[in-house]
C-alpha cells in the first residue's frame, strides 16, 4: 500500500437491541468496501461481529484464527451470537475452505470445542504447539492459492501485554511472536486478506497488505 490510501469510513450503525440488524449493517458495510475495491480492515470490536464480516466475501477463504479461544462454542439456550459462537458460523458458510486456530490455550474451554473445530476438518494449533512450529511453521500450513482471511483477537498475546483484556489468558504469545507469524504468513500467501482485529479480536489479507 505504499501508494494507495487509507481511509477511516467511520463505525457501523449499531442498534443495541437488535443484534440481528447490527450484523446486517455490518456485512452491508464491508461489502460496500469490497465493491469499491478496497480491502476492508475492522479494528475493535469483539469476535461476535466476525461471521458478519466474513458474510461479505465471496470468494473461497482459508482463515487462520489467532486466540485464545477457539470461539466455537455450541448454541444452546438460544445462545448464537455472542463472541464465543463467531468461527462456528464462519466454518460452516460455503464459502469457507478451512479453519486453522493458532495459540489456543484456554482454562475455560470445554473439551467439547475442540473435538467440533477438529470433526469438522479443522485445525488446532495449541501454543505450546506453536512453539514447535514457529511463525514459518505456521505459514507452512497455509495453502498457497487460495486467499486467506486473517483474524486476531488480542488475547493471543500473554495476558502480561494485554492488561485492559477481560478475556486474557496466562502463556500467550510475544508481540513478536505474532508479528513474525504474520510476515511470514504473508511472505508464504501473498494473497492474504485481513479485515479485523478485536479488542478482545482481525480479520482479511490480500496482496494489498495494510
Amino acid at each position: 500500500m505504499r501508494d494507495g490510501l487509507i481511509a477511516d469510513v467511520g463505525d457501523v450503525d449499531v442498534h443495541p437491541t437488535n443484534v440481528e440488524r447490527t450484523f446486517e449493517n455490518i456485512t452491508g458495510m464491508t461489502r460496500a468496501i469490497l465493491e469499491r475495491g478496497a480491502m476492508p480492515v475492522a479494528l475493535g470490536g469483539d469476535h461476535s461481529i466476525t461471521d458478519s464480516i466474513f458474510r461479505a466475501f465471496d470468494d473461497k477463504l482459508h482463515v487462520i484464527h489467532f486466540d485464545a479461544h477457539t470461539d466455537f462454542a455450541t448454541f444452546d439456550h438460544d445462545m448464537q451470537h455472542t463472541n464465543r459462537h463467531a468461527f462456528r458460523h464462519v466454518a460452516a458458510l460455503p464459502n469457507t475452505l478451512r479453519l486453522t486456530q493458532v495459540g489456543i490455550r484456554s482454562l475455560r474451554h470445554a473439551p467439547a470445542q475442540i473435538e467440533d473445530v477438529l470433526a469438522s476438518g479443522n485445525h488446532v494449533i495449541p501454543i505450546n504447539e506453536f512453539r514447535e512450529l514457529g511463525p514459518e511453521g505456521i505459514a507452512a500450513l497455509l495453502p498457497a492459492g487460495p486467499r486467506v482471511y486473517v483474524s486476531i483477537d488480542v488475547d493471543v498475546l500473554d495476558m502480561s501485554l494485554i492488561p485492559g483484556c477481560v478475556s486474557a489468558e496466562p502463556d500467550g504469545m510475544m508481540y513478536a511472536d505474532l508479528r513474525d507469524s504474520l510476515e511470514a504468513s504473508h511472505r508464504h500467501t501473498p494473497r492474504c486478506c485481513w479485515p479485523r482485529l478485536c479488542g478482545s479480536q482481525s480479520s482479511y489479507w490480500t496482496h494489498e497488505r495494510a
